[in-house]
C-alpha cells in the first residue's frame, strides 16, 4: 500500500491518474466494459482528457472508444461538503434515469 502526504490530494491524484492514462485505456481494451461511471469532475477530465466535462448523468460513448458508455456524476463528497438542495435533487433524479438507462447495458 502505498501513502501520499500532501497538503493537496487532488493535485498528487491527478498527477498519478494522468501518468496512468495509457495503461487506464490498455485495461479497458482487455476488460471491455459496457458503462464507466465516474464520481467527480476531476475523474471525469481525467478519463475523457477534457477539461470540461459534463456531470449531467447522461450516457455518452467514450470518444476514442465508441462501445463503451461513459456517464459523470457530481461526487457524493462534494454535494455533501457543499450542500445545495437543487443540486442533490438532480443529482438523485439523474440516478433514477441511470437506473432505467442501464437495462439497455446488461
Amino acid at each position: 500500500m502505498v501513502t501520499f502526504r500532501t497538503n493537496n490530494p487532488t493535485n498528487c491524484f491527478v498527477e498519478i491518474a494522468n501518468k496512468s492514462h495509457k495503461w487506464f485505456l490498455d485495461e479497458l481494451e482487455i476488460c471491455n466494459p459496457k458503462l464507466i461511471i465516474t464520481l467527480g469532475e476531476v475523474s471525469a477530465k481525467i478519463i475523457t482528457q477534457t477539461k470540461t466535462p459534463k456531470l449531467d448523468g447522461i450516457i455518452r460513448p467514450m470518444a476514442n472508444m465508441p462501445d463503451i458508455g461513459i456517464v459523470h456524476f457530481v461526487h457524493p463528497e462534494f454535494l455533501r461538503q457543499q450542500p445545495n438542495a437543487e443540486k442533490s435533487k438532480q443529482t438523485v433524479s439523474q440516478l433514477g434515469k441511470l437506473k432505467s438507462e442501464m437495462k439497455k447495458y446488461k
